[in-house]
């Protein structure tokens, strides 16, 4: 039985491939080719959808205004219960053009998945890395460079060591890429004052960072932590951070309104997250050989900032305002700087704004000041922090006046747990109180008050004028040179002369100022990341009489103060100047990109 019925099914199917083939053998040409490449049509489909990598999920959070938290930690972030009313363009830009990536990236790859003309190497970079030529003539080549962004991925051994960097300067930051990659929301975003719920969560980093900065600069933040990534040569598409960069990428997408601006716009100082994320955009889409999915988004954002350049030809804290400050104008002009390198041209009237406004608040000694203001340059000062702690009962008014650390002002103070020693002074002095920025300040109010200066313990107090509320002194940050290295830089990238005398004038100031983590002669913090950050793009490009004495300090500071255990490994802490407003993320971006100078900008002054 067992033979017989299998004697039956071999003759059942020897019937039915001699059907088959009688038919094929019988059918016209054109068919037999239609049934072929559908067959194969099929199979294509099965393994494009077999290879396709999961997309990332994201969550929608909720920017607190600063007004909210300024005395009290603020609320938990939430998510959206729906997506905001912008986020469907630019969902219909991915679905539109994710075929057509996938088709740009399966023909420009290298067997390493790498773009083409991006692989890595260790000699010196010779091939340009986009198919749009970009105006190298606008920021130069150098010497061993293919194009502005070329020198991030090729020869970076030669160029750090032809700049004066190490192996530790490279170790430093790809400890704090990593640092940077832990601590990435699920959304995208580096959240200013958010980013601790990501400790712990690679258990081989254990303890928790500490630092929060303000979570109105979300935006700014993540647009840093995307410039260090990119600065190293890690894009969408090429190295090993190639996820962090799209979800980070995603959420400055995400948080672009109709009418390009990138953030919430009733935010009292929107401009600065607006100037970074479009800095940070453009650089993106020059390095992902112009992909379609980021064009549309740059340009945007790209419109809004020269709609956004005042009549004065600077820009401020909110969309034209016209209280111009060379801060914020610092970070624009590297925005268009970017987007030009990307393609996106930028009329020369933009910078020649700039530069009007550069010259107003230069001095005749090339220093250069905050702004113009009363026909007078406000230069930058020192910045004093403090701590609430209680508050003094009205009747010891009469005794402040006198300017007298009294008795029974000492024993209030020890009531409180601070105790005042015999030999401490009282002075009565005009403050002006000032918000914080990523770069600048802006005042808030103006009183006079009392300090209360006890040089036997090293403390000082601050009796307010008219509450009479008592805060202790935290801190005293040095004034700095900042706004000349940032002039400096932004000149160097307007297509400025090397004979200008704002270059040898500036340089000297920021010789006279190097990178130090010791307190000055006055006893005041000089630690600040953001002057760092600015000297060291404006001194590298003022090459060898000025760079080695700025690099030797530079590379000191950075490596030996960055974190080297627990969930802080790769991070900087958070104790400069204006690292109330960004935190430890923002201590950390500015940390990275000071230290990959080396390749992150070809040379221009040769």
């Amino acid at each position: 039985m067992h033979t017989h019925g299998q004697h039956d099914n071999n003759n059942e199917q020897q019937s039915l491939g001699e059907f088959f083939e009688e038919k094929i053998t019988k059918a016209p040409w054109w068919m037999i080719s239609i049934v072929f490449h559908v067959i194969v049509a099929v199979i294509a489909t099965l393994i494009v959808y077999h290879q396709a990598p999961p997309q990332p999920e994201f969550e929608y959070t909720v920017e607190i205004q600063l007004e909210k938290y300024k005395q009290t930690k603020p609320e938990p972030k939430k998510p959206f219960l729906t997506k905001p009313k912008y986020s469907r363009v630019y969902e219909n830009i991915e679905k539109e053009h994710s075929v057509r990536e996938a088709q740009i990236a399966d023909n420009q790859q290298t067997q390493d998945a790498e773009d083409f003309h991006m692989a890595k190497g260790q000699q010196a970079a010779t091939h340009n890395p986009f198919h749009k030529v970009p105006n190298d003539s606008f920021v130069g080549t150098g010497q061993a460079a293919g194009g502005t962004f070329g020198t991030r991925f090729g020869g970076k051994n030669d160029l750090v060591q032809q700049g004066g960097g190490d192996s530790a300067t490279e170790n430093a930051v790809e400890a704090g890429l990593k640092w940077l990659k832990r601590h990435q929301s699920t959304n995208g975003s580096w959240d200013t004052d958010g980013y601790r719920s990501k400790c712990n969560s690679d258990p081989s980093y254990v303890g928790c960072c500490n630092g929060d900065g303000h979570a109105q600069y979300d935006v700014a933040m993540t647009s840093l932590a995307l410039l260090c990534f990119l600065g190293a040569g890690h894009t969408s598409t090429v190295g090993n951070y190639q996820q962090q960069v799209k979800k980070g990428v995603h959420y400055l997408i995400q948080s672009q309104d109709s009418e390009g601006c990138i953030g919430d716009r009733q935010l009292p100082r929107h401009m600065y997250n607006h100037a970074i994320a479009t800095m940070a955009l453009s650089e993106t889409y020059a390095l992902s050989n112009h992909n379609p999915r980021y064009k549309i988004a740059t340009q945007k954002a790209i419109q809004f900032l020269l709609k956004a350049q005042t009549p004065g030809g600077g820009w401020r804290y909110t969309f034209r305002r016209g209280d111009d400050d060379t801060s914020v104008m610092g970070w624009c002009i590297m925005a268009l700087r970017a987007a030009r390198l990307a393609g996106i041209e930028i009329p020369e009237s933009t910078f020649d704004g700039a530069r009007d406004f550069l010259s107003q608040v230069t001095s005749p000694e090339y220093r250069v000041g905050y702004r113009q203001k009363s026909g007078n340059i406000e230069f930058e000062n020192s910045v004093m922090t403090t701590k609430p702690l209680f508050q003094l009962p009205n009747q010891f008014r009469q005794t402040l006046t006198k300017n007298v650390v009294s008795s029974d002002l000492q024993n209030i103070f020890r009531r409180n747990g601070h105790t005042i020693s015999s030999y401490a002074t009282l002075q009565q002095k005009h403050f002006t109180g000032i918000a914080s920025a990523l770069g600048s300040s802006v005042a808030k109010s103006q009183n006079t008050s009392w300090v209360l200066n006890d040089t036997h313990n090293n403390k000082q107090y601050i009796i307010d004028g008219e509450q009479l509320a008592v805060s202790y002194v935290t801190d005293i940050f040095a004034k700095s040179e900042a706004m000349t290295a940032v002039a400096m830089t932004a000149r160097v990238f307007m297509k400025s002369q090397r004979n200008e005398p704002h270059f040898e004038g500036g340089a000297q100031w920021l010789l006279q100022n190097l990178p130090t983590w010791e307190q000055n002669s006055q006893g005041h913090n000089q630690v600040n990341y953001y002057y760092w950050y600015y000297g060291t793009l404006a001194m590298f490009q003022m090459g060898k009489d000025y760079w080695p004495q700025w690099n030797d300090r530079l590379k000191k500071v950075l490596v030996d103060r960055q974190q080297q255990s627990g969930c802080e490994n790769g991070s900087w802490p958070p104790v400069g100047k204006r690292c109330g407003a960004g935190g430890r993320i923002y201590a950390t971006t500015l940390s990275i990109l000071s230290l990959e100078i080396y390749y992150r900008y070809a040379k221009i002054f040769q």
